[in-house]
């Protein structure tokens, strides 16, 4: 019971608060409204309107260019993003042509390179060849010049072969009656300390083989010589009768005989001269070969020597074959035939 009064209580103090506020509220909305207006004569409030008006217009007009221009932007934007891709493909382009020439400029260098290095292997190659050929060709002309000088020894060979066959007489033989007269402006080269036999310090022989007499006597062995000073000299011989002089020998050793494998004291140019009318006249220049045989023939083709008979001959030795010290002669015979005044 108690409690219902107590709900009632409150229930109408509620209803006398709401009430209260309907009725405040009725009051309120009785009173007059006053409108907020602007004072058109206020210049602060034209200027202000006129600011607002062009505001307005700006952004009117900024947001139709905008509208406008937003089309042309993207349009703008497509075409220089294609423009974009349309360089980039040119320069790809460029570049690979660039990449082509340049390769072809390498391939170009290297075929140049190619072409000088086969030209220049090419004349290293000629170059070669030639050197090859004129070896060739002297090695040709060496056999050459050989082959004459084996033809020409064997010529020599045999005509001395063939005088010996035919054994020429020698009119200058010491053991027929050659002999020595004179060895005019010549001097003997003599080793005092191997030639003479002494007896106290005092000479008392000479071997006779080193005297002018030997080369008109027999040798067999290297040394058996008349040896004279320098590479000039002179021998006069007496004919054992007045000859038609045809030939005259002159005999060295051969280098293969010789100690030290050369002969360099063997006479090289030499001349025969016939004294007719006690003057001495030139029969023929004649030169010694080193490399032939020990014994060579030189036929006397004079007129002189064919048509007057001779009694008395000289042999002048130009020069020899490199020896400064002295020059040896092994043996001098003369051919020819007899003259009929003492033919028995």
């Amino acid at each position: 019971m108690t409690i219902k009064m107590e709900m009632t209580k409150k229930s109408n103090s509620f209803n006398m608060i709401y009430d209260f506020d309907k009725n405040l509220k009725a009051v309120k909305l009785e009173k007059p409204v006053k409108k907020n207006t602007l004072n058109t004569n206020n210049p602060f409030v034209v200027i202000l309107n006129i600011d607002i008006w062009i505001l307005i217009k700006i952004r009117y007009y900024t947001s139709a260019l905008i509208k406008t221009l937003l089309p042309l932007f993207n349009i703008f934007f497509i075409v220089s993003f294609g423009a974009s891709l349309l360089m980039v493909q040119e320069l790809i382009q460029l570049s690979s042509k660039n990449y082509e020439s340049m390769m072809n400029h390498d391939d170009k260098i290297d075929s140049t390179m190619l072409m000088a290095i086969s030209d220049y292997s090419s004349i290293e190659r000629d170059n070669k060849l030639d050197r090859e050929l004129i070896f060739l060709k002297s090695k040709t002309l060496s056999l050459e010049a050989l082959v004459r000088k084996m033809d020409s020894q064997l010529k020599t060979f045999y005509e001395n072969e063939n005088l010996k066959k035919q054994i020429l007489p020698d009119f200058a033989s010491e053991t027929v009656g050659g002999s020595i007269i004179s060895t005019p402006d010549t001097e003997p080269y003599l080793d005092e300390s191997q030639t003479q036999t002494t007896l106290f310090g005092i000479a008392i022989c000479k071997p006779s083989y080193f005297t002018p007499r030997k080369i008109i006597q027999p040798w067999r062995e290297p040394g058996e010589c008349w040896a004279f000073k320098g590479a000039k000299g002179n021998v006069e011989i007496e004919l054992v009768h007045l000859v038609y002089l045809q030939s005259v020998t002159l005999e060295h050793i051969s280098k293969s005989v010789s100690l030290t494998g050369t002969i360099n004291s063997a006479p090289r140019e030499f001349r025969i001269l016939g004294k007719i009318d006690d003057k001495y006249v030139v029969l023929g220049v004649f030169s010694y070969d080193d490399e032939g045989t020990s014994s060579q023939n030189f036929p006397l083709k004079n007129q002189i020597a064919e048509s007057t008979p001779i009694k008395i001959v000289m042999l002048q030795v130009l020069s020899n074959y490199g020896n400064p010290d002295y020059t040896c002669v092994y043996r001098l015979k003369v051919h020819g035939k007899i003259h009929k005044i003492f033919q028995l």
